[in-house]
C-alpha cells in the first residue's frame, strides 16, 4: 500500500492551499466533459484537443519549474494567450467537424460536440478575465502611479518603493507561482 512521505503530504497540502476558482472549475469540469465525449463518441476526434493541451501543460509546468527554481520565465504571459488560442482553436474545429458531419449523424455526437464547446467556451471566458486581470489591469496601474506627489513645478513623481515594499533581495515582491 502506498504511504506518503510528510514532505509529499506537506507538498499536497501547499498547493491545495493555492487553488483557485479557475483550477477547481476547470479540473471539475473538464472531467466531466472528457467522459461526456468518450461515452458518446469514443471514435471522434477528440484526440486533437488532448494534443493542444497536453502542448499546453508542457509549457505550464516548465513555467512551474522555472518558478520553483526561481528562474524568470519571459514567456509566462503568453502561456495565458497560449491557452486562449487553444480554446479558440477547438471550438472553431469542433465547429468544422458540425458542419462535414454525415446525414446519418446520431444525437450523441452533436451533444459530444455541444458540450465540447461548450466548456471550451467557458474556459475561453474565466481565462480571459484571468488575463484581462493579471496583465492589462497590472500594466495599467504601473502606468499610473498608485501615491503621486506633486512637485513645486506642478508635475506629478513617482514615488520611490519602501522597504517594506521589497523582498529579502531587495527587489519588487515577487507573485506565487499558481497564479
Amino acid at each position: 500500500m502506498f504511504k506518503p512521505s510528510r514532505s509529499q503530504l506537506i507538498f499536497s497540502l501547499f498547493l491545495l492551499v493555492q487553488v483557485s476558482f479557475l483550477h477547481m472549475y476547470h479540473h471539475f469540469t473538464i472531467a466531466w466533459a472528457w467522459w461526456i465525449g468518450v461515452w458518446f463518441w469514443p471514435e471522434g476526434d477528440c484526440y486533437f484537443g488532448a494534443m493542444l493541451n497536453s502542448l499546453i501543460h508542457v509549457m505550464m509546468y516548465s513555467y512551474y519549474t522555472m518558478t520553483l527554481l526561481k528562474l524568470s520565465c519571459p514567456w509566462k504571459k503568453y502561456l495565458t494567450m497560449a491557452q486562449l488560442a487553444q480554446f479558440t482553436t477547438v471550438v472553431v474545429y469542433s465547429m468544422v467537424s458540425l458542419c462535414v458531419l454525415p446525414a446519418e449523424t446520431e444525437w450523441r455526437h452533436y451533444t459530444a460536440l455541444v458540450v465540447q464547446c461548450g466548456e471550451m467556451i467557458s474556459l475561453f471566458v474565466l481565462f480571459m478575465h484571468f488575463y484581462n486581470k493579471k496583465y492589462t489591469e497590472t500594466r495599467d496601474a504601473k502606468a499610473v502611479p498608485k501615491n503621486p506627489t506633486t512637485t513645486t513645478e506642478g508635475h506629478q513623481s513617482t514615488p520611490t518603493i519602501r522597504p517594506s515594499e521589497t523582498s529579502d533581495t531587495g527587489s519588487e515582491t515577487s507573485e506565487s507561482y499558481r497564479d
